[in-house]
């Protein structure tokens, strides 16, 4: 996953892949994907905000590893998003 990523990017690849802002918390912010039941937890961010790496990387393992998303395309998204 692209290094530097705010939180505007992640949100729309998110929003294309299918995913639905939930309830969360008052610390997290919760976006849901119904198809995979998967359920992905963000410190609460503004859009121009970078992701913290942590986050990069789990939301990057939990995408692939639940089958929502190949490796290959989700960098496509990525890249789409920035420019």
């Amino acid at each position: 996953m692209t290094e530097s990523v705010t939180f505007g990017q992640l949100r729309e690849v998110l929003e294309q892949l299918g995913f639905r802002k939930g309830a969360g918390s008052k610390d997290h912010v919760a976006y849901r994907h119904a198809a995979s039941e998967t359920v992905l937890y963000f410190p609460p961010l503004r859009t121009n905000d970078l992701v913290p790496a942590a986050s990069i990387v789990g939301t990057r393992k939990s995408l692939i590893d639940r089958g929502v998303v190949e490796a290959e395309r989700l960098e496509q998204l990525l890249h789409a998003t920035a420019a």
